[in-house]
């Protein structure tokens, strides 16, 4: 069982990498953020604290992003957000999140 703030600092991780910003100044990138995180999402006690940290957002954006853009993420870093999202859907609060979660194209994202 991972702390809740590990987890949180976890989805800021994926945030930043998103955002192409550094985060306690390390410039993370996708690749070094979404593996881990779909390990994390492998452990049923860390489903909870990874949606409610924020991951949920975090890996729709990534997702988004990949179908925006063929070349945002390798086929393998979007395996690993896919199945990080199926994991962290299968407690009812983070599906519950995850229908609230909506993607907007004034995203940076997107830009």
């Amino acid at each position: 069982h991972v702390p809740p703030r590990v987890l949180r600092t976890v989805a800021m991780c994926l945030q930043s990498a998103l955002d192409r910003r550094q985060l306690a100044n390390f410039a993370w990138r996708l690749s070094d953020v979404v593996e881990p995180l779909a390990r994390l999402a492998a452990v049923e006690h860390n489903r909870e604290g990874l949606g409610a940290g924020g991951a949920l957002d975090q890996l729709m954006r990534a997702v988004a992003m990949a179908s925006y853009n063929p070349f945002a993420a390798e086929p393998a870093q979007l395996k690993h957000c896919i199945w990080a999202l199926v994991l962290l859907a299968s407690t009812p609060a983070n599906l519950h999140r995850l229908s609230e979660t909506s993607v907007h194209r004034d995203d940076r994202l997107f830009s």
